[in-house]
C-alpha cells in the first residue's frame, strides 16, 4: 500500500515562503501560474488571503493550522505511521516548498 500525492495542498494556513519564491512573473513568465493573483499587482499577500479564503470554504470553522486540515503539522509519531509516499510537486508550484518540507519529515 502507498499514498501518492499530486500538488497537495497541505498547509492550509497558506504561511509558506513559498509564495515569494513562486510568484507568478509576467516579465519572464517564471512561478506558479494557478495560485497567483492575475490582477497585475504580483502582490504575495492578496494570494495567500484568496487561498486562505478557499480553504475556509472547505473547513468552515476548523483551524487552518489544525493537523487534520493541515498535515504539514501533523506530529512526527503520526507521520512515522504513514505509508511508503510519493507527492508530485512542480519546481515552480507555491505548494513545492511546503510539500518538500513534509517529505523530508517521512
Amino acid at each position: 500500500s502507498g499514498l501518492c500525492l499530486v500538488s497537495p495542498y497541505i498547509d492550509l494556513t497558506m504561511d509558506s515562503p513559498g509564495f515569494e519564491k513562486a510568484k507568478f512573473s509576467y516579465v519572464d513568465w517564471s512561478g506558479d501560474i494557478f495560485y497567483s493573483n492575475h490582477d497585475g499587482r504580483g502582490d504575495v499577500e492578496a494570494d495567500r488571503q484568496w487561498l486562505r479564503n478557499r480553504a475556509k470554504d472547505y473547513i468552515a470553522d476548523l483551524s487552518a493550522a489544525d493537523p487534520m486540515c493541515s498535515p504539514v503539522n501533523l506530529a512526527d509519531d503520526a507521520l512515522r505511521r504513514f505509508p511508503a509516499t510519493l507527492a508530485m510537486v512542480g519546481d515552480h508550484e507555491i505548494l513545492s516548498y511546503e510539500t518538500r518540507l513534509f517529505m523530508d519529515r517521512l
